[in-house]
């Protein structure tokens, strides 16, 4: 494609964007709008008022605020809510709309190319590689069929220390590119100021690739997970720092599948929260559409406000009950309430697993197991009360001897009882004592310790007990 028929297919498919997006509801994932003559009105999202003076019209498409003077078409306004470049805004204003986004042919050679543009065509890169026998003995195994592959962008790393950067930097990126996308890395005794591509590696090598994508699917970084039993590290994703700065990838704010799943959590108002990738694509296999997964990552706040904003009112974590599972439940679940987030765990009774041939022998069930034989579900959700939180941590820890390990585990209770209401608190103070094996006073001194540097969660608790 000549650079002129690309510059007038850009021009083309923009202005398709515009006609056909529906703006009132666009707009309308931010602003509470109300029909008011040939226009929709709400409070304004770029400064405080009281009164609404922010209009969003059909005919012609457009946004304007008599209070601040802000406005413009749809593109135009997540440019300016989202911070995104005008190709980010469009792309992601097609895909909210159905519009599927055209690849134009890169025209390279005597091109800007720049990191954005390394991720792109590293993921291409990888998912050619996808047939290769490991990774497709792999794929098989796990049950990842050609349709998934291709619609999630699953690819693969080849295990060689130089294929995608010689590949990269033989179409015209700079090594800078390369090292700020996170695509390689610096070998350790190379001089630090080395422009030298054999000081450089591939950062990942051997591994079944997902693409990871902020919450309006924009293409951050990749999540590399370990095929050969002879990696320790089961899942390996882009760096947020390098020399050069950071990376678009942060690891505190990005959930695998969270773009794919925004519309189903706002109609739903619950998100299925797991934690392996693979994970999540068998649930989404079988039909559970608002579903994301953190790949090994504990839950953080950040995470948790974006599923709040996106319209989550629940959170569903399916997560291992060993050691490390029980760990990773105890803080997402207090993560989930201090954000406002009514937290519910997944579970299956032993009596299930025993009246289930296929089930039985399992050492630990996991999202995949229940994918398959639990169609429903509400057939393997218990809503969580934070009394039931606080149970769960008496009942999942050990109750140690030692004077600064009862320190720091009742530290770790007291911490969930400002969530209570103020009722109960006594009662589970009385409780912990009992369960503790020390005096209610102690307990009680260390509550309001605590109380001093708690934080009020934004919204309120949803159940308590």
């Amino acid at each position: 494609m000549a650079m002129g028929e690309q510059y007038l297919g850009n021009m083309q498919f923009t202005e398709r964007v515009k006609e056909e997006a529906n703006i009132v509801e666009l707009i309308g994932q931010y602003v509470k709008l109300k029909k008011s003559g040939k226009s929709y009105v709400g409070l304004c999202p770029f400064h405080d008022e009281k009164t609404p003076s922010f209009h969003v019209t059909e005919n012609p498409k457009l946004y304007y605020c008599f209070g601040c003077g802000e406005g413009g078409d749809v593109i135009g306004f997540f440019m300016k809510k989202e911070g995104m470049i005008f190709p980010e805004a469009r792309d992601y204003v097609a895909r909210e709309s159905g519009i599927p986004v055209p690849v134009f042919k890169r025209q390279y050679k005597g091109t800007v190319l720049n990191t954005r543009d390394a991720l792109g065509i590293a993921q291409e890169f990888f998912s050619r590689n996808i047939n290769n026998h490991e990774a497709a003995a792999y794929c098989m195994e796990r049950e990842l069929d050609e349709a998934t592959i291709k619609q999630r962008g699953i690819g693969y790393a080849l295990n060689n220390w130089h294929a995608l950067k010689n590949n990269l930097l033989g179409i015209g990126f700079k090594l800078e590119d390369l090292v700020s996308a996170g695509l390689v890395g610096q070998k350790r005794d190379s001089p630090a100021e080395s422009r030298n591509p054999d000081d450089y590696y591939d950062f990942f090598r051997n591994r079944l690739m997902f693409p990871l994508r902020d919450r309006f699917g924009l293409l951050v970084g990749f999540a590399g997970r370990a095929i050969s039993s002879e990696d320790e590290i089961k899942y390996l994703n882009t760096v947020s720092q390098t020399r050069f700065g950071k990376t678009f990838y942060n690891k505190s704010e990005i959930l695998f599948g969270l773009s794919e799943a925004r519309n189903a959590i706002r109609e739903t108002k619950k998100v299925l929260y797991t934690e392996g990738y693979i994970d999540e694509v068998s649930a989404r296999k079988i039909g559970m559409e608002n579903v994301v997964a953190s790949g090994g990552v504990a839950f953080t706040q950040k995470q948790a406000k974006i599923l709040r904003d996106v319209g989550a009112e629940e959170i569903i974590f399916i997560m291992d009950m060993d050691e490390a599972g029980i760990r990773a439940a105890k803080k997402a679940v207090q993560v989930a309430y201090a954000v406002g987030l009514t937290p519910l765990l997944a579970s299956i009774s032993n009596k299930d697993i025993q009246s289930n041939e296929e089930l039985r022998g399992y050492g630990k069930i996991d999202l995949d197991v229940l994918a398959r034989h639990y169609r429903d579900p509400d057939m393997v959700m218990a809503s969580l009360t934070i009394g039931d939180v606080i149970e769960f941590v008496l009942k999942t820890s050990e109750k140690p001897k030692e004077p600064e390990a009862q320190n720091k585990l009742l530290e770790e209770i007291v911490s969930y009882f400002y969530l209570l209401p103020a009722g109960r608190k006594m009662l589970w103070i009385n409780k912990a004592a009992k369960e503790l094996g020390i005096p209610e006073d102690i307990v009680q001194v260390k509550y309001f310790e605590r109380l001093k540097q708690s934080v009020v969660p934004e919204r309120g608790c949803c159940k308590a007990r």
